[in-house]
């Protein structure tokens, strides 16, 4: 786990959207899903499911099943289908080891967080987090999961721990060259901070 229990004092919050799982999963994607993808991308989003299936179903290859299963859980999230979603991502690894098994915990509590779960979301996101610690260097999913589990931190009365991961998350986003995303990661930790 990151960070201890502590609580601070109940008080208003500002509100906070999670961060999309285009963020989390889309750099996963390659040419192989590129039909489900396109159709993803337009909108299409029960036409996509159904080619997300046929890859997770028919692929000859085990990484091609497991970027589908991610764009399957991405979609049905895009469809306000969470617990679609949680179902596909299921189960969740206790040890990710893997970059893919670390989002497949981040895209599961992404979908515990817009499912109203945030105590669910916080713990995998921890786990998820945890693991990407491992690696180098910043990227936006990274970045995008430490935004996630501010934000499950903040709907959880963790103010402290939801201010230090924004700030995790703008530092990121900002070595990643996502300077928008950046600024406004920034600003939640600041508006959450001037709360305590």
């Amino acid at each position: 786990m990151l960070c201890a229990c502590a609580t601070a004092p109940r008080k208003e919050a500002p509100a906070q959207q999670t961060v999309s799982g285009e963020q989390i999963a889309g750099e996963m994607f390659a040419a192989d899903s590129g039909t489900a993808r396109s159709l993803m991308d337009r909108g299409n989003y029960v036409e996509a499911v159904v080619e997300f299936r046929k890859l997770m179903d028919y692929a000859p290859d085990e990484a091609v099943r497991r970027r589908a299963r991610l764009g399957l859980a991405r979609c049905l999230m895009k469809m306000e289908n969470h617990t679609g979603a949680l179902k596909v991502l299921r189960p969740y690894p206790a040890d990710p080891q893997t970059d893919y098994e670390r989002r497949r915990l981040a895209l599961a509590g992404e979908a515990f967080l817009r499912d109203g779960r945030p105590r669910e979301a916080e713990i995998l996101l921890e786990i998820s987090l945890d693991g990407a610690g491992r690696e180098e260097g910043a990227s936006p999913w990274k970045a995008a999961v430490c935004a996630n589990l501010g934000c499950a931190y903040l709907k959880n009365s963790k103010f402290a721990q939801a201010v230090m991961l924004y700030r995790r998350a703008s530092s990121l986003y900002r070595a990643a060259g996502k300077v928008v995303a950046a600024r406004e990661t920034a600003d939640m930790a600041d508006s959450i901070q001037s709360l305590l």
